[in-house]
């Protein structure tokens, strides 16, 4: 079904796979010592579209390390660049890490319209048969080659942002979510009233979400349109889809940075939790992350949701109130996630001493010496604890 082609070596060559026409660039392997891979491409013979399609696929940092499985995320107009753009606007913690498959257009006006509009694009129409080909070929072959979680994403613009929305609402049983980036909805907004007034009475498992985004300056055909959509959902209120519009100021159409704005409101949930949260201790956040688990059918791990930065800024915040136990708390949670944080210990070790903990603070201060500690901190750490032995030795007479 598939032919495996080849790597795609350097972003240099993968922006000019974006701007060059078809045909001028070939891909090349990286170098061996370092591999500047942007993506994988592979060919899946269609038997539903009668041609052979490529994808490239660019894979999540550390993943043939690990045995982890990934949530995916479709690009349509794909390309390699498409790929490592993508991945770029994902470089968010508070965003799971996604096997990404870039779906490069071979006649994007017949794929992407639903309906046959005669000579002026006599290939126009093939919408369904393509989108027959992501669920049944395409999505089948990424979960038997890589390791996916089920759970999947699909963003376009511009006519494929019409496209991503329409996949949601028809295969809901394979999407979960569509980022639909200045999607294109006048040109066949009839098609949206059935599939909106079919939502609102379908049994479907789970919820989805719909994002619309698109530019203060875009298109009426877009604008227009993306208005009396919202207005269907408001009014049928599907149960099972949530949906959510932004307005970027100031810009035009079809803005793929978008997509990171997609992604976070997606997954907004999985952002540093909050302050009741951390002071509810290892039981909150454990069964959050198996919420999570369950909502994005994705390991979540509860260490995951806090980084030590985090960790760090939330017991300073609760510090600068003067909190100081509360402060202890969090970074007492956050030693059972990453025990062998240095830094983790200094910050503790001061939240003691503003405490009053005057003997549990010296003794912190001195664990930072039996840990890798960076010099800084090992430097800053000699300085708090001479100061705070000084001052709480009886002054000589």
């Amino acid at each position: 079904m598939h032919r495996p082609k080849s790597r795609v070596g350097s972003l240099a060559t993968a922006l000019m796979f974006f701007f060059a026409p078809p045909g001028l660039v070939s891909a090349t392997e990286g170098g061996d010592d370092v591999d500047m891979t942007v993506a994988t491409s592979y060919t899946i013979d269609s038997k539903i579209l009668g041609e052979p399609r490529q994808v490239f696929v660019n894979l999540p940092r550390g993943y043939e390390e690990n045995q982890m499985r990934h949530p995916v995320l479709v690009v349509l107009d794909g390309s390699p660049a498409m790929t490592f753009l993508a991945r770029a606007s994902l470089f968010d913690r508070s965003i799971p890490e996604f096997v990404i498959a870039a779906v490069p257009n071979v006649d994007r006006l017949r794929d992407m319209s639903h309906r046959n509009i005669g000579d002026i694009w006599p290939t126009s129409g093939g919408a369904d048969a393509f989108l027959a080909f992501l669920t049944d070929e395409l999505v089948p072959w990424l979960d038997a080659e890589f390791r996916t979680t089920g759970y999947r994403v699909i963003t376009g613009g511009s006519a494929a942002g019409r496209f991503a929305a329409f996949a949601l609402f028809e295969a809901p049983e394979v999407f979960d979510a569509a980022i639909a980036r200045s999607p294109a909805l006048g040109t066949e907004f009839e098609m949206f009233r059935g599939l909106v007034a079919s939502a609102a009475s379908a049994d479907v498992p789970g919820e989805h979400f719909l994002y619309l985004v698109y530019g203060s300056h875009d298109y009426p055909v877009v604008t227009i349109y993306v208005d009396r959509l919202l207005r269907l959902l408001e009014d049928e209120s599907p149960s099972w889809l949530r949906h959510e519009r932004e307005v970027l100021d100031n810009k035009g159409h079809f803005q793929f940075s978008s997509i990171n704005a997609g992604m976070s409101a997606l997954f907004a949930d999985f952002g540093f939790p909050s302050e009741r949260f951390l002071l509810e201790g290892p039981g909150a956040l454990t069964n959050r992350a198996r919420i999570l688990s369950s909502r994005f059918k994705t390991d979540v791990e509860a260490g995951s949701l806090t980084g030590q930065r985090e960790l760090i800024d939330s017991a300073c915040d609760l510090g600068r109130q003067r909190r100081f136990t509360d402060a202890v708390r969090v970074l007492t949670y956050g030693l059972e996630l990453h025990p062998d944080s240095a830094s983790l210990v200094y910050y503790m070790a001061q939240m003691l001493e503003h405490a009053g903990r005057t003997e549990e603070a010296i003794a912190t201060y001195n664990r930072v010496f039996d840990m890798e500690a960076s010099m800084g901190i090992a430097g800053m750490t000699k300085m708090l604890l001479d100061n705070l032995v000084e001052t709480t030795q009886p002054a000589e007479r």
